[in-house]
C-alpha cells in the first residue's frame, strides 16, 4: 500500500481530564447517578471537540493526522481491553446481547461492583500516572469492538478534521496483562500474541473504512527495563505481530510509537517489518547508531518521528538542541518529523492559566500547550530545510521559552532576570528575540544542601532569584516540594535545593527535581513525591493528582 504523507510535527497525546477537571467532575456525576450516560458522553465530546480546535490554533494540521485521538473516560489501557474483547470472566454478565459493554459496565471493570473486583491498579512505567492491568488467560476469548475508535474518527470527520486513533500497541497489552485466575502455571499473557494479532488487523480494517489514514499503536513495553519477560521473546514477538499488522491488505498507515526510552536491539525488529513510521523518544534514548546495513536499509523507507519535545516534565527545553537531534535522524532518512517524547497526558494544559505564579519561575514552564507549540516551531523549521545556524538566528527568532536552561543546573534555568522581564518575554515574537535570563556561575539551586545553621553564601555567586525567597503560596493554589534548610526565613535563603510547582487543582502537575528532593508542605490536591528511575539519573518526581480519583 502506498502510505499517506505523514505530518512534519505531531504529539504522542493530549492531556484529556478538560482544562477545568470537566470530565472528572462528569464521571463522578455519573458514577453518583446525578447525570445519565447521555449526558456524561456530550461532554467527553464537547471536551475532544475543544481539544481539536486548540490543537489547531497551536499549529497542528486539521487534515494531515497530525492531530491524535487519544481520549479515554478511565485509561488507555482499558480502552484497549475493551476493544479486543479481554473482560474477565466475572464480569461476563455486564456485556450487552452484541456483547459489549456499555458506559455503566465500562466503569464497573475499572472500579468493582460487590463481591467481585475491580482490575488491578498499577504503575505506568516511569511516571506518576496508573493504569488497570487486563487478566487474559488461554480461554480469553478476543473479539474487536471498535465502536469507541470508529466513532471519535468519525466525530472528527464531521468536524473537518482528518485525526489519528491512538491505541495501546498488541505486544505491551500483553506484557502489561497478566494471567487470569485458574491459568496453569506457566502460562504468560504473551503466549496468546497469535490469537490477539487477527483482532487488532480488524480493528484497523475497520478505522480504515472509518475514514482514518494513519493510526498509531504505542508499544512502551520494548523500551522497559521492568517488563518481565526474557528479552529474545519481546523481540520475536514484536517482529511476529508487525509482519502480520503489516501485512494486513485494509489497513491505515501504522506509526509505532515507544516512548520512555530507547528502542535499542528492538529497532532492527521493528524496521524489517512494513509499518510505515517509527516514534524515537530522543529525549530517553539516543540518536540510533552503529546500524547493520539491512536496518538502515529499512530505515531509509520509513518516516521517522523525532521524540525531542520532553512530554514528562514540566519544563520548557531547549530548542536549538531539540533541532539539532530531529535533524541528525535525516542521516537515517528522508523523511523526519519531530513529536513529544510522550503523550502530554503528564502535564496540565496551559501555563497562562497559572496567574498565581511569580512571572520568572512561570518563564521556565512548558505546559501542554507551550509543548505543542514547540513543535510546531520545530516543524516548520523542518520544512523549510532550516539549518542548525539558522534556528538560533536572530533573523528567525524563537519564543522566549525556547532559551537553553544554564549549562550547571540540569532541570530549568537558573536566572536572576530583572523587572523586565515580562517586558521581553512580551516582545518575543518580533523582530529581536528576547535574550537570555541572566545566569549565575555556579547554579545555587543544584549545590549540594548543607545541613546546620545558615551561612553567608560566597560573593562570586549572586543573589537568589526573589520566588524562591517569598513565602510559600497558600495551600489551594500551589504547594513546594524539595529539601530546605530549618530555622528563620533567613536559612531559607541559603544553599537548600528548592523547587516551587503549582498544584493546578485542574491537571496534574510535574516538578522534576534532584535526587536529594523529599516531599516538602503538601496541599490537598497533591497526591506526594514518588521515586522514578529517570535513566542514569535516578531522579525524583512530584504528582499532583490523586490516581484513585482519575477518571
Amino acid at each position: 500500500m502506498t502510505a499517506p504523507t505523514f505530518p512534519t510535527g505531531t504529539i504522542l497525546g493530549y492531556p484529556r481530564i478538560g482544562r477545568r477537571r470537566e470530565l472528572k467532575r462528569a464521571v463522578e456525576a455519573f458514577w453518583a447517578g446525578r447525570i445519565d450516560a447521555a449526558e456524561l458522553e456530550t461532554t467527553a465530546a464537547e471536551l475532544r471537540a475543544a481539544t481539536r480546535e486548540r490543537l489547531a490554533a497551536l499549529g497542528l494540521g486539521r487534515t494531515d493526522s497530525a492531530i491524535p485521538e487519544s481520549f479515554s473516560y478511565y485509561d488507555q489501557v482499558l480502552d484497549a481491553a475493551v476493544a479486543v474483547g479481554a473482560i474477565p470472566a466475572r464480569f461476563e454478565r455486564l456485556r450487552g446481547a452484541d456483547g459489549r459493554l456499555d458506559l455503566a459496565g465500562y466503569f464497573t471493570v475499572a472500579r468493582g461492583e460487590g463481591a467481585d473486583a475491580p482490575l488491578e491498579m498499577t504503575k505506568w512505567f516511569d511516571s506518576n500516572y496508573h493504569y488497570l492491568v487486563p487478566e487474559i488467560g488461554p480461554d480469553t476469548a478476543f473479539a474487536a469492538n471498535a465502536d469507541a475508535l470508529v466513532a471519535q474518527v468519525r466525530e472528527a470527520r464531521a468536524a473537518g478534521f482528518v485525526t489519528r486513533p491512538v491505541l495501546v500497541g498488541p505486544v505491551t497489552f500483553l506484557l502489561l496483562s497478566k494471567a487470569a485466575d485458574g491459568a496453569p502455571d506457566g502460562f504468560r499473557p504473551i503466549d496468546r500474541l497469535a490469537d490477539l494479532v487477527p483482532v487488532y488487523a480488524r480493528l484497523l480494517a475497520e478505522l480504515a473504512a472509518a475514514g482514518a489514514e494513519w493510526v498509531q499503536l504505542d508499544e512502551p513495553g520494548l523500551v522497559s527495563e521492568s517488563i518481565d519477560e526474557p528479552r529474545e521473546r519481546v523481540i520475536a514477538a514484536v517482529s511476529a505481530a508487525y509482519d502480520a499488522l503489516g501485512a494486513a491488505v485494509e489497513r491505515p498507515a501504522i506509526l509505532v510509537a515507544a516512548p520512555y526510552g530507547g528502542l535499542d536491539d528492538a529497532l532492527p525488529a521493528l524496521a524489517a517489518t512494513s509499518v510505515e513510521a517509527l516514534a524515537l523518544d530522543l529525549v530517553r534514548g539516543d540518536v540510533p547508531t552503529g546500524l547493520d546495513a539491512a536496518t538502515t536499509e529499512a530505515l531509509a523507507a520509513k518516516t521517522l518521528v523525532a521524540g525531542v519535545v520532553d512530554g514528562h516534565n514540566i519544563w520548557r527545553g531547549d530548542l536549538a538542541h531539540a533541532f539539532a537531534l530531529a535533524d541528525s535522524l535525516r542521516e537515517l532518512s528522508g523523511a523526519v518529523a519531530v513529536s513529544t517524547s510522550t503523550s502530554l497526558l503528564h502535564v496540565p494544559h496551559d501555563v497562562d492559566d497559572e496567574t498565581a505564579l511569580d512571572a520568572r519561575l512561570a518563564s521556565w514552564l512548558a505546559f501542554a500547550d507551550q509543548k505543542v507549540a514547540q513543535v510546531a516551531v520545530l516543524a516548520r523549521g523542518l520544512a523549510e530545510g532550516a539549518t542548525r545556524s539558522r534556528t538560533s538566528s536572530p533573523r528567525h527568532p524563537l519564543p522566549w521559552w525556547t532559551a537553553p536552561a544554564h549549562p550547571a543546573c540540569r532541570f530549568p534555568p537558573c536566572a536572576t532576570g530583572s523587572t523586565r522581564s515580562a517586558r521581553r518575554r512580551s516582545r518575543a515574537s518580533t523582530t529581536t528575540p528576547a535574550s537570555p535570563p541572566r545566569t549565575t556561575s555556579r547554579c545555587r539551586r543544584c549545590r549540594p544542601r548543607r545541613s546546620g545553621r545558615s551561612r553567608r553564601p560566597p560573593t562570586s555567586v549572586a543573589r537568589e532569584p526573589a520566588w524562591s525567597r517569598a513565602s510559600s503560596p497558600t495551600p489551594s493554589t500551589a504547594s513546594s516540594c524539595g529539601r530546605r534548610s530549618p530555622g528563620s526565613s533567613a536559612s531559607r535563603r541559603t544553599w537548600a535545593w528548592t523547587c516551587s510547582c503549582t498544584a493546578n487543582p485542574s491537571a496534574t502537575t510535574w516538578c522534576s527535581t534532584s535526587p536529594n528532593c523529599s516531599t516538602g508542605s503538601r496541599s490537598r490536591s497533591t497526591a506526594g513525591c514518588s521515586p522514578t528511575v529517570r535513566d542514569a539519573r535516578a531522579r525524583r518526581s512530584c504528582g499532583a493528582t490523586s490516581p484513585a480519583r482519575r477518571p
